[in-house]
């Protein structure tokens, strides 16, 4: 099942690609290659993952789940974590929005599938802290 959260933050996708992109752009052709799914690395991986666990948390803390009551309030913070780490792997990969969501989409199975986000979620957190740090030391 997705979670509305993950929905809407797939929309974000396009808030993260440059606004000159989106605008005046012709529509991309029709082509019928298959779209390949360039692999991630361990750490674009994880930073993925992690996004995506924000996203589940904040889904929980904002539905009143008993399972969002583990983690620190998320939804801002994470929300910015994951919009900053698709327009990183947009360019670390060279990946559009399309083949983002794709990444996405199976990355997403596996978190829900596996139940891997009570798993993941303290190296996340740790994550998170340092993107914090990182961004006003970087001011």
């Amino acid at each position: 099942m997705k979670h509305p959260t993950l929905l809407a933050a797939s929309a974000l996708l396009v808030l993260a690609a440059p606004a000159v992109a989106q605008e005046g752009a012709p529509p991309p052709a029709l082509d019928e290659t298959p779209m390949v799914e360039p692999e991630l690395d361990l750490q674009q991986t994880m930073a993925m993952r992690c996004s995506i666990a924000f996203a589940l948390v904040a889904d929980w803390q904002a539905d009143g789940e008993a399972a969002g009551d583990a983690y620190p309030p998320i939804e801002d913070r994470g929300r910015e974590y994951f919009v900053r780490t698709m327009a990183r792997l947009m360019d670390e990969t060279g990946m559009d929005r399309d083949q983002l969501r794709v990444v996405l989409d199976r990355e997403v199975g596996e978190v829900q599938a596996g139940g891997m986000t009570d798993e993941i979620m303290p190296a996340c957190l740790v994550a998170l802290e340092d993107k914090i740090e990182e961004r006003f030391l970087h001011k």
